[in-house]
Formats: structure tokens, sequence, C-alpha cells
């Protein structure tokens, strides 16, 4: 069994499509399908009672299957939660929040922390509760709260990570989340284009994320802890 180290790593590359396949090929999944094939011979060999007891057996492996893919997608919604919690917290910060209602942020502050203890904790479903509640809390402090007297970015440094990106008028290639992430200088990932989503959707003119306009200024927020500085 992966740990859970393992498992925040590979919720980080997957694509949900891709990470949907790969639980389905599980230990219980590959052993049901082995005492089935078992099953199935002892069967045309006449061994009745063996063929029973096999597909008993493969049965119960089916079971313990489905069991894991659906604790699997859980841990996976409750990582995806909690790490939206964590940037709308994040956000928060840049803006001091805390200046103009501490009420508020002091409260989001310790949803945020519950939401992560119960996840290090297992208890994914409240992880999901405790997120879900923080991510609704500061769902409009971009709208209600601006910057304090935030400076204009200076230009990125050449091989650095930027904090900013202004989307680009590129005809022949139109810039997107998925195109925007995937740049070296942003995150070289196009799999982290939900993270530029979730830190600008409240400020985006479109309430789609496959909708983005020129001129529009993205944050980018650090997922790893890399500084960032400057804007592309």
């Amino acid at each position: 069994m992966m740990k859970k180290a393992g498992f925040l790593l590979a919720f980080g590359i997957l694509s949900v499509g891709a990470f949907a396949q790969n639980l389905q090929d599980n230990e219980f999944y590959r052993k049901s399908v082995e005492l089935k094939e078992k099953a199935r011979v002892e069967l045309e060999n006449g061994n009745y009672e063996q063929s029973i007891q096999y597909s008993l057996e493969s049965a119960e492996q089916s079971r313990l299957s489905l069991e894991y893919i659906e604790k699997m997608k859980l841990i996976y919604r409750a990582n995806s939660k909690v790490k939206m919690a964590g940037y709308r917290i994040d956000y928060a910060k840049r803006i001091k929040l805390a200046d103009f209602d501490k009420d508020l942020f002091d409260s989001a502050s310790a949803g945020y922390a519950a939401a992560a203890a119960a996840f290090e904790a297992e208890d994914y479903q409240t992880a999901i509760d405790e997120a879900d509640k923080v991510i609704k809390a500061l769902a409009d402090i971009r709208r209600l709260y601006k910057p304090s007297e935030e400076s204009e970015p200076q230009p990125a440094a050449a091989g650095s990570f930027v904090q900013y990106y202004i989307v680009k008028l590129v005809p022949e290639l139109r810039d997107c989340l998925w195109r925007i992430a995937g740049k070296k200088e942003v995150y070289g990932d196009p799999y982290k284009w939900t993270v530029l989503w979730e830190a600008n959707k409240d400020t985006l003119k479109s309430d789609s994320p496959h909708l983005i306009y020129p001129g529009e200024k993205l944050y980018i927020p650090s997922v790893d802890g890399e500084k960032r500085e400057g804007t592309l």
C-alpha cells in the first residue's frame, strides 16, 4: 500500500482520467481476475467444488477492489479540497485580510488547520467538510478586499519562476491555462492548470477556466516553496 506522501505526489502528476484508470488496476482487482480464471479452468475440468471456492474468493477480491477505489477517490478529493483551501488562505495572507476582517481571517485559518489535521489523521470526509467551509468563507474576498499598496511586479530574471503572467494575444496558439501552466517559468507542468484556476478564478472576467482574455494578469502561487518574482 502506498504511503500518504506517495499519494500526494501521484495526485499532483496524474490527470483525473489517468487517476481513475490507475485505480482500477489495483492488487485486489488483479487477484480477482486471477481467481476468476482459476474458477473457469476448474469448472472446465469438472472440479466444481474448487471452481465454486475460487469464484467466491474472486468475488471477495472484487469487493475489496471496489472499497479500495472508493477510498482512494475520497483521499484524492480531500487532498484537492485542502489544497484549494490553502490557496485561499495564501491569498488572504497576501492581501493582509486580517487588517480588514480579523475574525474572518482567524476563522478561516482555524478551519484550514482543522482540514489539514483531519487529512493527516486520515479522516478524509472531515477534511473535505472543513476545507469546503474555508473555500466558501473566502469565496468573495477578492471582490471585497484589495491588496494594500501592491507594487507593480518587475520583469522576471532569465531562468527564474515568475509570480505573475500577463495573458498574451497569440492567434496561432491561443493562451490558455493549460499552456501557461506548462511554461518552464510558470510550473513546467500543464496538469497544474487547476492551480492557476483556483488562484485566479475570482478575478478573471469569465467564469469558465477555458476562457481567458489577453491582458488579464494571473497570480502564480508557489506549490513547492519555490521563490517567485517578476512578470512574464
